[in-house]
């Protein structure tokens, strides 16, 4: 191998590393995180891949960042699925409008329009108040967990990774195919 050759096989290398980094990151950010450095909850978006909706006024896509005392507002036709780390999952259904509070050991949801409930984690105490004012209450045992209709696959960005992986070394292998020792 010359040494043209060997520099743009080590240029390759180190862009094929970075690529498969930055990957690896992304596919970690669709994982819930369950407690920012400050001990702060955070909450994950899950949603269809084209659907959106409000969050805190703001269109929101799968994949947000839920804080508790976020208001939430599905339209007609989407579901919700707001997975909040070690407390469990919010499933929310279309035309609903609610304000989410929680920490590790609580979940409030005040429903003003529509419906929603919650599948909490063991050890955590949930309350979902509907709009005529009732409210039920689990304490510190899971709920029934629902199979939501639609969520995206968080399988996909393991094989986005592993397709990346499989392109970059067929792109090293097609440079270096002709190149003599």
């Amino acid at each position: 191998m010359n040494s043209v050759s060997r520099k743009t096989f080590k240029i390759i290398s180190v862009a094929a590393a970075l690529c498969l980094f930055q990957v690896y990151v992304l596919a970690g950010a669709t994982t819930p995180n369950a407690t920012a450095a400050n001990g702060l909850m955070l909450g994950r978006l899950m949603l269809a891949e084209t659907e959106s909706i409000l969050v805190n006024g703001n269109s929101a896509n799968s994949g947000t960042t839920i804080l508790s005392g976020s208001q939430l507002q599905t339209p007609e036709n989407v579901e919700a699925t707001v997975q909040l780390g070690s407390a469990g999952t919010l499933y929310i259904q279309p035309s609903t409008n609610l304000t989410v509070t929680f920490d590790k050991t609580n979940v409030n949801v005040k429903v003003a329009a529509g419906n929603a409930f919650v599948a909490a984690n063991a050890g955590v105490t949930s309350s979902v108040t509907t709009p005529d004012g009732k409210t039920s209450t689990t304490a510190g045992e899971p709920g029934a967990l629902p199979v939501p209709k639609k969520t995206p696959s968080e399988k996909g960005w393991i094989w986005a990774g592993v397709a990346a992986g499989v392109v970059v070394v067929i792109v090293i292998v097609v440079v270096t195919r002709n190149s003599s020792p």
